[in-house]
């Protein structure tokens, strides 16, 4: 079974990075059956790193001064991934378990007889609740499917971090989407994936993942939020309908009163107060346009 796997940095050491020490653990115990893996380091520091040695698998470090995001490093892993079935996609700060390897052979026993299957995603939990996958409902309302396990017909979507994907569909649709260079690159991917007719298949793998959005005080700043923001608009204004877009609008005045509410920093709840404004007049020019 052929992997590229990319891992992307942001201001921290590649020794620190949990997902490369436990991704290293886990090579080793699947190692038996597993015949190869290629390994891109996708740096997006303002400085490169000190030094990268004894990385006891195929290597290729990138440093982009420039930040192109997670879509820039992901474009770029694919077209070293030519000869590789599968890309696994993975961030700086998650924790594989041990049996992640074993389970991703385990797992191509079964997708490997079904074409449909263009990726395989575990399940991903932050502070002990399963957030991804989820499958998606009307109006982007997640339904959770923490016990589920194999093929879902059912639109879902699932976190960057851990997923496997088909090299073939994505070099079949001309890559990652450069209009979502990090937040909501993972909600296309997957609403791809099933506005195509594939599907996805779901591990029984748990990786441990740190979400930014889990605690706004102490996790994000007004600017990131704001770019959070944007995304979320950018995606509603291309894949959603028109009542969707609506719900988005009222759910957003109400989100904003309660982050107004319960957050101390109010900072961050005046950044979605001005979202849910530009919104408004988004949407009022492109009627006046019409």
């Amino acid at each position: 079974m052929d992997i590229l796997a990319v891992l992307v940095l942001y201001k921290m050491n590649l020794e620190d990075s949990p997902t490369y020490q436990s991704l290293l653990t886990s090579v080793k115990a699947g190692n038996s059956q597993f015949s190869s893996l290629k390994l891109i380091i996708y740096d997006n520091s303002p400085n490169p790193q000190v030094s990268i040695k004894d990385i006891p698998v195929e290597t290729i470090y990138v440093h982009d001064s420039d930040n192109g995001g997670l879509v820039a490093a992901y474009n770029y892993a694919l077209c070293e991934a030519q000869n590789k079935e599968w890309m696994l996609l993975l961030d700086q700060d998650t924790i594989l378990p041990q049996n992640f390897i074993s389970n991703i052979i385990k797992n191509d026993n079964f997708t490997s007889m079904d074409e449909s299957i263009v990726a395989i995603v575990p399940k991903v939990r932050c502070n002990k609740l399963v957030v991804s996958p989820a499958q998606v409902a009307f109006a982007g309302r997640m339904k959770s499917i923490a016990n589920y396990i194999g093929k879902h017909n059912q639109p879902i979507t699932a976190i960057n971090s851990g997923a496997l994907i088909k090299t073939s569909f994505m070099q079949e649709i001309g890559g990652f989407n450069k209009v979502f260079k990090l937040d909501f690159l993972d909600h296309w991917l997957f609403h791809k994936i099933y506005s195509l007719g594939r599907t996805v298949y779901v591990s029984e793998s748990v990786l441990e993942h740190e979400l930014s959005v889990s605690n706004f005080e102490k996790s994000i700043t007004p600017e990131r939020y704001e770019n959070i923001l944007l995304a979320e608009w950018h995606f509603y204004q291309l894949y959603k309908s028109k009542l969707e877009v609506g719900i988005y609008i009222i759910r957003n005045a109400i989100r904003a009163i309660y982050r107004f509410a319960v957050v101390k920093d109010k900072k961050i709840s005046l950044v979605l107060i001005r979202h849910f404004f530009n919104v408004i007049q988004s949407c009022f020019i492109l009627e006046q346009r019409k």
